[in-house]
């Protein structure tokens, strides 16, 4: 991996934003004991105090501290405010999909070095290990997407961070389509009992999600036929 990725201004502010996560869960305990509220959310308490030092949390961590707390996930991870209470579906259930859809026709390797991260820990996430913020971070400013939706598939808290230029903007992924394509192919798949590599279902999510980008009507039947023909 390489050790001296270039700082970019949107990775810059998700480290900030994660650096300050520390504060935003003093906060959120308020008097309450570590004892306490490492009870009532269900994390040991070597965790907590780790995190409270400045330790960078686990994505599958951040449901339990926002359904003790009442927060949404989206603030505890940026500190925007979000219409979404306490998202409890679990912060991991369904990044493998987001990370294929981002890697497209990249391979393992190639992906790997965009995103600057160790081929084992790419692998490992797609195979549904939960990476820590530090490495969605990279991940989210390497393809220039928001943290929050890579974390949560809800971007509606974090749009992207003023610091990307409005040509980078305009070349970023749509993650608001991109979730509709995944969330299309799903169901299709299920309906119909098709079973998809996962290679082939991220290039399907793919296809789907540039067609879902055309302004013009396309046939629900197309998108079935395109499923057919992978699986």
């Amino acid at each position: 991996m390489d050790t001296n990725q270039e700082i970019t201004p949107l990775l810059l502010t998700y480290r900030e934003q994660i650096d300050q996560f520390k504060d935003r869960l003093k906060a959120v305990m308020g008097n309450e004991s570590v004892r306490s509220f490492s009870k009532r959310c269900g994390i040991s308490e070597s965790v907590i105090r780790k995190y409270l030092k400045g330790s960078y949390p686990v994505m599958d961590k951040l449901p339990k501290i926002a359904v003790a707390t009442g927060m949404s996930m989206g603030w505890l991870i940026s500190g925007c405010e979000s219409d979404c209470i306490a998202e409890t579906s679990g912060a991991g259930q369904l990044l493998p999909q987001r990370l294929r859809a981002l890697m497209g026709n990249r391979d393992l390797k190639t992906t790997a070095s965009d995103w600057d991260i160790s081929v084992s820990t790419l692998q490992a996430c797609l195979d549904g290990a939960v990476p820590s913020l530090y490495i969605a971070s990279r991940i989210a400013a390497a393809e220039r997407i928001s943290l929050q939706w890579l974390a949560t598939d809800n971007d509606d808290t974090n749009p992207l961070s003023a610091a990307v230029t409005t040509e980078q903007t305009a070349q970023a992924v749509n993650t608001t389509v991109l979730s509709r394509a995944i969330t299309k192919v799903d169901c299709l798949c299920q309906q119909h009992h098709f079973t998809l590599e996962q290679e082939k279902k991220a290039q399907v999510i793919a296809l789907v999600y540039q067609m879902l980008l055309n302004p013009e009507k396309i046939d629900e039947s197309v998108y079935f036929e395109i499923i057919k023909l992978a699986s």
